[in-house]
């Protein structure tokens, strides 16, 4: 009883629903908070505290960052549920939320500028990142008859391994200097592949059309991962695959300022959650590297009841 109370005490603060109701769209530090709800950092750090202390909001260091968002596994779901209906609808969570997607725009141009300007140079860039040498791994899991999606495809370093081959192939990319790229690596084979300009999260592909989608070293460039994980369900046809290969959680904020990287790499736990909540079951986890330091994760789009 007395956790309940706790819980409901911390509701009764306009201020704090409206935190519960941005961080129930995405990950969030205190500064961007403080321009969403226009109050001092300290307050905004106050209410967060008063959310954290009954597991309502949680964080998660990046760097020298700290983001928060809601619980992954939330055990107050239903508080949140009614936090946002007592929202809805008003004015000012529509200028909340509002000002929450110009934050998640502004990350998502800054990486697409930041790939449009690198276009030219990201395969010298990319080879010092090392990130290649895990392509024979996923290769293998991609039959060639198969409808295969890369979401981020850039300048085409995977499609240039497995092109030919006899099912349909589907690079999309968010920037246009990439996918240009992309098109003088192909060279000849360029025509067997479909590269299609659209946001990873909004792919420009019809549901239940494919059979295999790829995301590679992608996903800590996106400003919400998960809505790409869903849209990528969305895309997969039932019983479809998924594999993702992305950096183990670190700490070298080298890797923001060098390669605009938006998340300091990801808990292989926290992603199969997330891939659990998108609409995907039987995750499956491999650590690669000699270090430790990528995942590959494979997971399959649940099939129709």
């Amino acid at each position: 009883m007395s956790e309940a109370l706790d819980v409901y005490k911390a509701l009764a603060d306009e201020s704090r629903l409206r935190l519960l109701h941005v961080l129930s769209k995405g990950s969030f530090n205190v500064q961007e908070l403080t321009t969403v709800l226009k109050v001092s950092q300290s307050t905004i750090s106050h209410h967060l505290k008063v959310l954290q202390a009954v597991n309502l909001a949680s964080a998660q260091k990046e760097g020298t960052w700290v983001y928060y968002t809601l619980p992954q596994n939330d055990p107050n779901s239903f508080v949140h549920q009614t936090a946002q209906l007592f929202l809805a609808n008003t004015k000012q969570s529509a200028a909340d939320i509002q000002l929450a997607g110009d934050i998640v725009n502004r990350r998502r141009d800054q990486t697409r500028h930041f790939f449009d300007s690198v276009a030219k140079n990201w395969k010298e860039l990319r080879e010092t990142q090392g990130t290649e040498s895990f392509f024979d791994i996923v290769k293998e899991r991609i039959p060639s008859n198969a409808a295969f999606l890369e979401l981020g495809c850039g300048s085409g370093p995977f499609l240039d391994k497995i092109v030919p081959r006899s099912g349909m192939t589907v690079g999309v990319d968010y920037s246009q200097g990439m996918l240009d790229e992309a098109r003088r690596t192909l060279g000849s084979r360029a025509s067997q592949v479909d590269l299609r300009l659209g946001y990873l999260e909004h792919l420009p592909i019809g549901d239940d059309s494919i059979d295999v989608a790829l995301v590679y070293m992608v996903l800590h460039h996106l400003p919400t991962p998960v809505d790409a994980l869903k849209d990528a369900c969305r895309v997969l046809k039932p019983g479809g695959q998924l594999l993702i290969v992305d950096l183990v959680r670190h700490d070298n904020e080298y890797m923001r300022e060098r390669y605009a990287d938006l998340w300091l790499g990801f808990d292989p736990e926290e992603m199969k959650r997330w891939a659990s909540s998108s609409g995907f079951a039987d995750a499956k986890v491999e650590i690669l590297g000699h270090k430790k330091e990528v995942f590959l994760l494979t997971t399959r789009k649940k099939e129709e009841a």
